[in-house]
């Protein structure tokens, strides 16, 4: 079991699980009790990604790589995230506070970098282009700006850390909804970090350090 996310109510818990040899999502109530699968379709299992807090939904990655599902836990109903995953790739999605868009890191030809997707029409908007791997931690408490780790991938992990490489020369950047270049925030003065994650209201940052 791994990747364990919160509801929005704090009363549940979702999960990925191979139990049973399919790379699937559960859910077991916080206080307790037994696990329920509600996937139908297999998650990918190479970095088995998935978020939901603010959400109502719970966003987990295809097999593949190329779009999100969201999936209504109480009806377990799933539709994709994007409706045209043809042109690339998205990962690593951060609901926005009002849980109504999402950030993504898109390699969304021909343009690399930071997108916004509409839940409601489900269409992307890029607000910040780059050719480096940029990956979103979370967006402002007034959802102006979304905030990106920027760095160089370094080594191999493994498990150990997110898609199983770490990273170097990292630091924060505050990226606008409305596009524009982005300000940095913080440079982390660490050789080698694992993942990276934010306080809601974005004055704190926690990371993983390799020493």
């Amino acid at each position: 079991n791994v990747e364990a996310v919160w509801s929005a109510n704090g009363r549940l818990i979702a999960f990925a699980s191979t139990e049973g040899g399919r790379s699937r999502i559960w859910a077991v109530n916080a206080s307790g009790g037994e696990p329920v699968a509600l996937s139908s379709t297999d998650m990918g299992s190479d970095t088995f990604d998935l978020t939901w807090s603010p959400g109502a939904q719970i966003l987990y990655q295809q097999s593949g790589n190329r779009n999100y599902y969201e999936l209504e836990p109480a009806t377990r109903a799933e539709r994709f995230l994007l409706d045209d995953d043809s042109r690339g790739w998205i990962f690593s999605p951060v609901y926005s506070p009002d849980g109504r868009k999402v950030a993504v890191q898109g390699n969304l030809p021909p343009r690399h970098g930071i997108y916004v997707i509409d839940t409601s029409e489900h269409r992307e908007k890029l607000v910040y282009a780059t050719p480096e791997d940029v990956t979103p931690l979370g967006w402002s408490a007034d959802a102006h700006f979304i905030y990106v780790l920027d760095s160089k991938t370094l080594n191999f992990r493994g498990p150990t850390a997110p898609g199983g490489e770490t990273k170097t020369e990292a630091r924060i950047l505050r990226v606008s909804v409305e596009g524009g270049p982005a300000t940095t925030v913080a440079v982390l003065p660490f050789e080698e970090i694992g993942g990276v994650t934010m306080t809601p209201d974005g004055r704190k940052f926690i990371c993983a350090v390799y020493s």
